[in-house]
């Protein structure tokens, strides 16, 4: 499983932590990048998250988010698929979503990730067939239920062998590595 986060996301830890809403984003976001510390999932980044990140006033929190990416983006999707990312970028901005954040969306699709993940309710709203957007919330919610459910679905194939395709992407998107995006282990 591949996931992007956006820079609310990654910020999430420094907000608030008094609303029960930020405490309980900013607990779920650190268990993400738990997972992704042991690999349990893969990271995408790219140019824009380091262009947002190093906007970052305050030098701690860039510094301790850039490293991050830095060490654990498996897959980063470079200013050589620039041209590619904002015009996909153009036609997520047509429905409403800032354009950086399109761009964020947009990467994150290029890079094939299976989920985007923020804490921005109304980049939130966006729908696409190609990637989903959840809130940290949310997608811990999702990986609970899918601990539970590969168990059960390894013996139901066990008896009974199927090939299974996901719906979005009916190829494997891990055979798919373009020279423009670039896997990565701890850069």
């Amino acid at each position: 499983m591949r996931v992007y986060l956006d820079n609310c996301c990654y910020n999430r830890p420094y907000d608030d932590q008094t609303q029960i809403r930020i405490s309980l984003e900013a607990q779920s976001k650190l268990y993400i990048q738990d997972l992704i510390r042991q690999g349990k999932i893969e990271l995408a980044s790219s140019y824009m998250s380091n262009y947002e990140c190093s906007k970052n006033p305050y030098i701690m929190r860039r510094e301790t988010i850039l490293s991050f990416m830095e060490t654990y983006t498996k897959v980063y999707i470079s200013e050589k698929s620039q041209d590619a990312v904002e015009t996909a970028a153009k036609a997520i901005v047509e429905t409403g979503v800032k354009f950086k954040d399109a761009c964020h969306v947009a990467a994150a699709i290029y890079g094939t990730c299976d989920y985007f993940i923020s804490t921005d309710d109304r980049l939130l709203k966006y729908q696409s067939d190609k990637i989903i957007l959840l809130s940290p919330i949310a997608n811990v919610n999702e990986l609970t239920v899918m601990a539970l459910l590969i168990p059960f679905f390894a013996i139901v194939l066990k008896r009974n062998p199927l090939k299974i395709i996901s719906s979005r992407n009916p190829t494997n998107s891990m055979e798919k590595n373009p020279a423009h995006i670039e896997s990565v282990g701890p850069r």
